[in-house]
């Protein structure tokens, strides 16, 4: 039986820039959700990225308990995401998360991040393929820039968090 962790093993940490990828950086002081915005085979994907538990350090500079993450394909009724080429999706979902730190690593130097969170959708009660997914993805890409990490999982959600805290900059 090929497990999904092997799959991953074997592609190694192909995490790929998006085509036509367009950030929209809102503040996060303000919590306000920033939209990364690719295309894939013909569809085109929205990642909201939202930052949660915003509040200011000793130094005036940002602090983010988490940023959230969701995707889908832009067009309103729900449909599965991926139409069978997951992997593909997940590596463009992890460069557009990276082109998004860069962009509030660009406007909001020294904000410190301490964790991803992400709600992975299911098509069946028990379902946790995509879980499993955000899961490997997000702990190659941060390993990838240097950080390190837990998963931590409970209430429907799932998030990294970084340790020690990343501080952009």
């Amino acid at each position: 039986m090929i497990r999904l962790k092997d799959i991953l093993l074997e592609i190694g940490s192909r995490i790929v820039k998006p085509k036509g990828v367009k950030v929209q950086l809102k503040n996060p002081e303000f919590g306000a959700t920033s939209v990364v915005t690719f295309t894939l085979d013909g569809d085109k994907y929205v990642i909201d990225i939202k930052p949660l538990m915003v509040m200011p350090d000793d130094s005036g500079n940002l602090v983010i308990g988490y940023l959230k993450i969701d995707f889908d394909i832009e067009g309103g009724e729900f449909k599965m995401a991926n139409k069978g080429n997951a992997l593909e999706v997940f590596s463009n979902i992890m460069g557009g998360v990276q082109e998004f730190f860069d962009e509030l690593t660009k406007e909001y130097p020294n904000t410190t991040i301490r964790g991803i969170r992400w709600d992975a959708k299911t098509e069946f009660e028990g379902d946790e393929r995509r879980d499993k997914i955000y899961r490997i993805m997000i702990q190659k890409w941060a390993k990838s820039n240097g950080y390190s990490g837990k998963i931590v999982a409970g209430g429907g959600s799932t998030q990294f968090m970084f340790e020690p805290p990343v501080v952009l900059g």
